[in-house]
């Protein structure tokens, strides 16, 4: 079995099918853990997340705790809660409208106003009238994550391919039959695409239309500061912001990002752009460089070029944004706050903000992509589910009904067969 993409959903799928006596191969186009897994705030919530995702999320909970048992303290995860922060009527009823939500998954959720909410963060701005709460949520360093999941991997002898891109999956007769790679052709009627803003570029390839944008998010963490939450915390429509270890203050400015429109946004325009227009305040859109390199590969009949992490720099206004908002949420650290570090993530996307998990029509092919920045929450629950469908114990259209492809405007199943090479039959 091949799994191609060293991410977080990746590396726990591979262990999952190791652990139930088969032999996965990882084939990684960069270096293990170096995408988006590694690049996140560190979240791991249930509050909030679309009513869709809840029953997945709520187990994906549980399975934190136990990766946190099996692999130790070095996994970085703590049950710290989660503390959503309204100002005004509108986002008080956002927090009481997802309280309904939670209630239906019986979710502990706690609804907080004045010393209560206080309590939990005694520096917040009394700006706050209202707050949610869900002990149960979470948090860890997606860097730490990605660390211990690697040499879990190690430990389990998995083999790991770095700095391998796989550049086409092999189709015939509406079976995967490996996939092509820099370094050579992999044999495998067993393939899992974890690839995030990728897929959709490897699945073209294949005649197969996923209808995904990428976004860049901007993400920042300050110099370490006193202690001032245990929880992460989530001033609704605004700012989320988590304490590490050794008292950074994490930060990002949640659904606000770059896009670089690609050749798919402009194939797609008839999906993308009731996306783009309905969030456009927080949707930067960007049209240059990627887009022409894009243009000059179509129009020279190359293949598509893959996303580089060079392209794509943090937004200074988001920085500056984000400082400026940390600053309202805690008051009294408006002159403590200096940057120490600044980074992006590439978030792919799809048009409902769900993931997207599935097989197009081919036997042995399943790919999961789509996460919409929630998928190092969601990780361990998806890794599960999808080991357990890729070793034959779960059809497809259980659990993951809610993210079947179909649902997406513009998306194709497998439409023209790949012939294999010869030598490769």
């Amino acid at each position: 079995m091949i799994v191609v993409g060293a991410g977080i959903i990746g590396l726990l799928t591979a262990i999952g099918l190791k652990q139930a006596g088969l032999h996965p191969i990882i084939i990684e186009a960069a270096n293990a853990g170096s995408g988006q897994s590694g690049r996140n705030l560190g979240f791991i919530r249930v509050q909030g997340r679309d009513e869709a995702e809840v029953a997945l999320m709520a187990r994906s909970s549980e399975l934190w705790g136990e990766l946190s048992q099996k692999i130790g303290p070095q996994l970085s995860f703590r049950r710290s809660g989660h503390v959503s922060l309204a100002s005004n009527a509108r986002d008080v009823d956002r927090v009481t409208e997802w309280a309904r939500v939670g209630e239906r998954f019986d979710v502990d959720f706690h609804q907080l106003r004045g010393e209560e909410l206080y309590k939990l963060c005694p520096h917040l701005s009394k700006s706050y009238v209202f707050g949610g709460f869900t002990p149960r949520d979470g948090q860890a360093d997606p860097q730490a994550v990605m660390r211990s999941l690697l040499d879990h991997v190690d430990q389990l002898g998995i083999a790991l391919f770095q700095q391998t891109p796989v550049t086409s999956i092999a189709i015939n007769d509406k079976s995967v039959k490996g996939v092509q790679t820099k370094r050579g052709y992999v044999k495998s009627n067993a393939v899992l695409l974890a690839t995030g803003a990728w897929t959709s570029r490897l699945l073209a390839k294949a005649g197969i239309a996923l209808p995904t944008h990428a976004g860049v998010a901007t993400m920042a963490a300050t110099r370490p500061v006193a202690p001032l939450s245990e929880s992460t915390m989530w001033e609704v429509g605004q700012l989320g912001f988590r304490q590490d270890a050794g008292g950074r203050i994490v930060f990002g400015l949640g659904g606000y990002v770059d896009v670089h429109v690609r050749w798919e946004d402009v194939r797609g325009a008839i999906s993308t752009l009731p996306t783009f227009w309905s969030n456009r305040r927080a949707m930067n859109i960007k049209i240059g460089r990627p887009l022409l390199e894009d243009l000059t590969d179509v129009w020279r009949g190359r293949d598509l070029r893959p996303f580089k992490w060079a392209e794509f720099l943090p937004n200074d206004g988001f920085v500056k944004a984000g400082l400026a908002r940390l600053a309202h949420m805690i008051p009294s650290l408006a002159s403590e706050l200096e940057l120490d570090a600044v980074w992006t993530g590439l978030i792919d996307t799809t048009q409902d903000f769900l993931p997207a998990v599935g097989t197009a029509g081919v036997e042995g092919l399943l790919f999961v992509a789509g996460l919409s920045g929630h998928g190092f929450g969601l990780a361990p629950a998806l890794a599960e589910e999808v080991t357990e469908i890729m070793i034959g114990n779960r059809p497809e259209d259980t659990k993951l009904a809610h993210f079947a492809p179909a649902r997406l405007k513009g998306y194709k199943s497998i439409h023209e067969l790949q012939r294999l090479p010869r030598e490769h039959r």
